[in-house]
């Protein structure tokens, strides 16, 4: 059964192997892209050369084939706009809008073609980060400080932390809701939902 079949791109090896015409009428194929015409016994017959070797064009056969020929792409362009403080760079290929990015200048900066150009291309080409390259989020630990943000009605895990007021994490989830036990800086413990806390941040300056 034959490796490849009608329509088949593929690539020739870029040297000349015993089979091939002595006289080197072969070696402007080496390397070259081809397409299968037909199937014979004993290789293929391809279209580019169709008209070479007595008009039969030549035989070739799988040792003369590196593979499949990888598929063409259509050649793409970056098209700029500059618009007042706006660049706007869109990606082009084959006559389509693939996908545009831009970047605004702020208002307090100096406008300029050459950066506002860069920051466009940049996040044009940028990819989006896959879900298991994203920075996992660290899970609250015993001793963690946290700022309430929140509270909750009465009979819904009602505490009687100020909003705003700096609490340490001193126990593990006690529901499946997320609530788990704080304490304020006299020691006083309360439970508390995580929906109703935010992370604290010490301020190192």
């Amino acid at each position: 059964m034959a490796k490849y079949k009608i329509g088949d791109k593929v690539r020739i090896v870029d040297y000349r192997t015993y089979r091939m015409n002595d006289f080197g009428k072969m070696d402007k194929w080496l390397g070259k892209v081809m397409t299968i015409r037909d199937l014979s016994s004993p290789g293929y017959w391809m279209r580019e050369d169709y008209g070479e070797n007595n008009g039969y064009g030549w035989l070739w056969d799988d040792d003369m084939i590196s593979g499949l020929a990888e598929p063409e792409r259509e050649p793409c362009t970056v098209v700029l706009r500059f618009d007042g403080m706006i660049t706007t760079a869109t990606l082009k290929r084959g006559g389509r809008d693939v996908k545009t990015a831009e970047a605004r200048c702020n208002p307090k900066d100096t406008y300029s073609r050459a950066e506002g150009a860069r920051v466009a291309v940049e996040r044009l080409f940028e990819k989006k980060r896959k879900e298991k390259d994203k920075p996992k989020e660290s899970k609250p630990k015993i001793g963690d400080k946290f700022v309430v943000t929140g509270n909750r009605p009465f009979g819904e895990c009602h505490h009687h932390f100020r909003i705003g007021e700096i609490v340490t994490l001193v126990g593990p989830e006690i529901s499946c809701t997320g609530e788990r036990v704080f304490k304020n800086r006299v020691w006083w413990e309360q439970v508390v939902r995580m929906d109703c806390v935010c992370p604290y941040k010490e301020n190192t300056k």
